[in-house]
């Protein structure tokens, strides 16, 4: 009966298992109403989701090659690609492999994918501390954490869900790697696992060097510090093996920002720490071997006197030498730009810029015990049975605790070794049930369970009220433009798609040409731009990475129309993308997006500056969530062009004034009237630069030629072309020529 019994167990463990994947899979798929609003329309959240969709769709279109130098980036002066290529590859494999047209819907969907994958994962490295139960329980609490559902949710098109199941994963086997269960075949795959999750790693994310000084400083420790020279060879003969995995990707980027010992990018530094790493490991197992020490005291002098070998050995080569401090010095950079994000703010509040409870969206109630997940791994640590892995699992907790609670954006690395270390908790709690409270085992698991579901139920909170539309939206998909246009990431897409129709075509986007100019807007929406319109964008999220960012950062909130055409030039930037946010009156966003440039409150009309074209007309500004909302007849965004203007000359009176006019037309059936004046001089001509042509097939245009009136005398009208404006030619006003309309302005 024993056999059938465990039997039985075990298919109860898999479907409450999966049970739990199916939830993190839902919970993840919350707004995916926003994401396909449309047959075959796929909107991404407006962050770094957009441009791993550029470079994944690079890489589907040409397959296995990968970017590595974007002229799109810095648009169109190029940078080199601030992220190594292994999740943008994965994206485009999947892809091809299920016979998609393009990246869209697999990378959306990449995020519940891997976030219920790592479900699994966690359950892995739970069950190497406690019982099936209990890691059903650190499964559940991975999986309705709010950070890491925020992470990988539908849309989201980031790599950090990649992250973290891959941070999962490694936990997993480092785990079970030093279970005293583990056998040498066993130990053998373990260690090929974790050399390859390592060089995973590497190759996705270029701040994997946190996991390699985290992941790999804790399991090297708690192997020194034990005297186990078997696994200190293993490891360091992994991660060798990982260095020679990364190698050919190091090598073939090419030229990369902060150097060839970059820290913000995969760089020779990345295979110098883990090549490091592994001579440390294996000049510490033959320390071991030749000297063995009795106590862990002397275990560690023996491991910092091979460190500084190491470290010794580092130093003595000069282009290592020169290259590391500049390199840790870089690693010190800070820029307001990055302080101001939301992912950058601490945990909890401080000096009461937000309630204390805040911090439950992030990880439920059990927020409140992230200080005290390392402690919890210290406690199992007791059992001799569990004492490596439970101090593995306490020396990889701590930094990243600590990290969450400076900075929230590291709770998304956290929610693994912090789920397991939950788990341990309610196993202390279920045990003390049991034996103080005289409950039995299946009462005092429920009752565990309870309190962990309870806990969690904070976090879930805002997911489930948001559910209701979404399964709304499975019984009857929306369609039509009126889905995107109700939506504020729905919208920008709509007007990227008008930039794009608006403007010419540029190379390189799935091939290795040059294009010719580039977009200036809001960073915020850079990368959202770049890739639904298919235009290279000078400024984007990547405000550490290309020394233009400070130029093209600064250029909306820039008063003088002549700095701001200079500053253009300078970036090789032609277009101009505006929208309704808060920027003083007088600066060139406010001037342009509502005042469209002309001459208002004793402010000179912009010279330089045609409007292309606006809209969506009825959409949503990308800041509504804000609660910034549009004033009547204000739209989301509008682009502009800038051109040398065509230069008017009229005959009139010395001393005349003379004014040309005419009603620009936009696509969402605006009329505005623009407005040119100037005075005659001695020799009797005024000039005035206008911006607009009259014959155009410009979306935004004048409704008919330009009307001149100069002094008393009658109306002339003149038609400039868009040559004229691009050349900034002079166009001759001829002499009186009165049709007998109208005037359209009098002075």
């Amino acid at each position: 009966m024993r056999p059938r019994g465990r039997a039985s167990s075990a298919i109860l463990v898999v479907l409450a298992l999966a049970a739990v994947a199916a939830c993190a899979f839902a919970l993840r798929s919350v707004g995916l109403e926003h994401v396909f609003p449309a047959a075959g329309v796929v909107v991404f959240e407006n962050g770094d989701g957009p441009y791993h969709a550029r470079l994944a769709q690079y890489s589907f279109s040409n397959f296995p090659a990968f970017l590595t130098w974007d002229s799109y980036l810095a648009g169109p002066l190029g940078g080199a690609v601030p992220w190594p290529p292994g999740f943008d590859l994965m994206i485009a494999a999947a892809a091809r492999l299920v016979g998609a047209t393009g990246i869209d819907h697999v990378l959306a969907w990449s995020g519940p994918v891997l976030g219920t994958l790592g479900v699994f994962a966690v359950y892995a490295a739970t069950r190497a501390l406690v019982a099936p139960s209990l890691a059903l329980l650190g499964a559940m609490l991975y999986a309705g954490f709010g950070i890491t559902i925020a992470y990988s949710i539908v849309g989201g098109g980031d790599h950090h869900c990649w992250v973290s199941l891959l941070g999962a994963l490694w936990l997993a086997l480092a785990l079970w790697f030093l279970s005293p269960e583990s056998v040498r075949s066993r130990l053998l795959a373990l260690d090929l696992g974790l050399a390859l999750v390592r060089a995973a790693m590497l190759l996705s994310w270029s701040g994997s060097l946190l996991y390699v000084a985290i992941a790999d400083g804790s399991l090297l420790l708690v192997c020194a510090l034990s005297g186990d020279v078997r696994r200190l060879r293993l490891l360091g003969l992994g991660a060798l093996l990982t260095a020679a995995l990364v190698a050919p990707v190091v090598f073939a980027l090419g030229a990369i920002s902060g150097g060839p010992f970059s820290t913000i990018m995969l760089s020779n530094l990345h295979l110098t720490i883990v090549t490091a790493l592994g001579v440390l490991a294996l000049g510490t197992a033959e320390w071991e071997q030749r000297w063995p020490a009795r106590s862990w005291l002397r275990r560690l002098l023996g491991l910092s006197a091979v460190g500084v070998l190491v470290a010794v050995a580092l130093a003595s080569v000069e282009s290592i030498r020169e290259q590391l401090l500049p390199a840790l010095r870089f690693m010190t950079l800070n820029d307001a730009s990055g302080a101001g994000t939301v992912e950058q703010v601490p945990l909890f509040p401080l000096f009461g810029r937000k309630p204390l409870y805040a911090a439950t969206i992030y990880f439920g109630a059990w927020a409140y015990a992230v200080p005290l997940a390392p402690a919890f791994a210290l406690l199992a640590a007791r059992e001799q049975s569990r004492r490596k892995p439970a101090l593995l699992l306490a020396a990889w907790t701590a930094p990243l605790a600590a990290l969450a609670l400076l900075q929230t954006r590291y709770g998304n690395d956290l929610g693994a070794p912090a789920a397991v270390c939950f788990a341990l908790a309610l196993g202390e709690i279920e045990r003390m049930l049991q034996l103080r409270a005289r409950l039995g085992t299946r009462t005092a698991l429920l009752a565990v369970a309870a309190l962990a579901f309870a806990l969690l139920v904070p976090s879930l909170r805002d997911f489930a009220a948001n559910a209701a539309p979404s399964l709304a939206y499975l019984r009857r998909p929306p369609a039509g433009e009126a889905a995107l246009l109700s939506d504020a990431k729905g919208s920008l897409e709509l007007f990227s798609q008008q930039v794009r129709a608006a403007t010419p075509e540029t190379p390189g986007f799935d091939d290795a040409g040059a294009p010719e100019y580039g977009l200036l807007s809001l960073p915020s929406i850079g990368h959202s731009l770049r890739y639904y319109a298919r235009r290279p964008v000078a400024a984007d999220n990547f405000w550490d990475k290309f020394e233009s960012y400070e130029l093209a950062n600064g250029f909306l909130q820039l008063s003088d129309e002549e700095e701001a055409v200079e500053r253009a030039h300078t970036l090789r930037a032609r277009y101009v993308v505006t929208l309704p946010i808060q920027m003083p009156p007088a600066s060139l966003n406010q001037r342009l997006h509502l005042e469209d440039g002309r001459a208002t409150g004793g402010r000179p009309r912009f010279e330089r500056f045609r409007l292309l074209t606006e809209g969506p007309r009825g959409g949503v500004p990308l800041l509504s969530e804000y609660g910034i909302r549009l004033p009547p007849g204000v739209q989301p965004y509008k682009l502009f062009e800038i051109v040398p203007g065509a230069v008017l000359e009229v005959q009139a009176k010395p001393g005349a004034t003379v004014v040309a006019e005419v009603f620009v037309e936009t696509p969402t059936e605006r009329r505005f009237p623009y407005r040119a004046q100037a005075t005659a001089d001695e020799r009797g001509v005024a000039r005035l630069r206008v911006p607009y042509a009259s014959q155009t097939l410009a979306p935004a245009h004048p409704a008919g030629p330009w009307r001149v009136h100069a002094g008393d005398s009658q109306e002339r009208s003149v038609d400039v072309t868009d040559a004229d404006v691009e050349s900034g030619a002079v166009v001759a006003v001829p002499g009186e020529q009165y049709d007998g309309r109208p005037p359209a302005v009098r002075p």
